[in-house]
């Protein structure tokens, strides 16, 4: 089995900018995965808010979140079985099955319940987990620069988010904190390191 690897963290933390240093210095031997809450938004589905909704209802996270826990267990199902045909050494993920978890009424316990997963299995299906904090947290007034078209929260929702993904992963024996006080290019840096270690 290729091992996998997840990056995740609060919104505006640099997921995107370490991806993209990911596949430019270590592609040959790395595929990323998508993260699939941006390709359900980006397809239509609409967010928390939009004129057809009234606000992040219940009902609305059930079907979002039943929908994202999906198509990533299909999505990295279908990424392992490419990888084992290729030269492939690591799987990296942009966000894994617990991210949902963050915005589950109830949090981590009812959203496995809610969908018969066991925490040991979730953890399991990732080698190391990458926690990006969120600039919300230490540079509030930079929040959203990044230009996200699908991002809706506000810096103090963001915050919250933040606070809920680590608490999604807490426990994970490969869990991996990086701070929002660094720089983003040392950012980038840890997470290059941290993948390289994994090859």
């Amino acid at each position: 089995m290729v091992p996998r690897l997840v990056l995740t963290g609060g919104p505006c933390a640099g997921k995107t900018s370490c991806l993209r240093a990911i596949r430019e210095q270590l592609g040959e031997h790395v595929i990323t995965v998508p993260e699939t809450a941006t390709l359900v938004l980006g397809s239509g589905f609409p967010p928390p808010g939009h004129e057809r909704i009234h606000g992040p209802t219940d009902e609305w996270v059930r079907a979002f979140q039943g929908t994202i826990l999906s198509i990533q267990q299909e999505v990295e199902a279908s990424f392992e079985r490419l990888a084992r045909h290729c030269r492939v050494r690591l799987i990296v993920c942009d966000r894994g099955v617990l991210d949902g978890a963050a915005y589950w009424p109830g949090g981590r316990e009812a959203f496995l319940r809610h969908f018969g997963q066991s925490l040991e299995d979730c953890f399991a299906r990732y080698r190391a987990v990458l926690h990006l904090q969120s600039l919300a947290q230490s540079h509030p007034h930079l929040y959203g620069a990044e230009g996200n078209a699908i991002r809706y929260e506000c810096a103090a929702d963001a915050l919250r988010v933040e606070q809920a993904v680590r608490a999604a992963w807490e426990g994970h024996p490969g869990l991996i904190v990086i701070p929002a006080e660094m720089e983003l290019q040392v950012r980038i840096d840890r997470v290059l390191e941290c993948v390289r270690a994994l090859l």
